[in-house]
């Protein structure tokens, strides 16, 4: 997510989201050169889950390794032109469903 500086997105009731990260930006950029990619981690089984795999696929991401588990997606909020070096990242990862996994969850 990435809110307007200010807490103008308060006000705005406006929070522009995107779905990232550093390891689905590079599946991303793989998949736009057409390389092939799969993504994986762990996600909800829920619609806002479905929302973001619909995404994903369109975007040429096999999605197919991806773990259904759990209740949260892990986010971070990035103030918009805010430095990522100094501070600007807050992260709400605790309790999401990739937080949870545990050995052998996966093959």
């Amino acid at each position: 997510m990435s809110p307007l500086p200010a807490a103008q997105w308060i006000h705005d009731a406006c929070m522009p989201v995107y779905i990232g990260g550093a390891e689905l930006n590079v599946a991303n950029a793989l998949a736009r050169w057409q390389v092939p990619v799969k993504y994986g981690t762990a996600l909800p089984d829920n619609a806002l889950s479905a929302d973001i795999c619909t995404v994903l696929t369109a975007n040429g991401i096999d999605v197919s390794p991806i773990h259904y588990a759990g209740n949260r997606i892990g986010i971070y909020y990035l103030t918009q032109g805010t430095d990522l070096k100094h501070a600007g990242v807050i992260y709400d990862r605790a309790y999401s469903s990739f937080s949870a996994l545990q050995p052998g969850m996966i093959n």
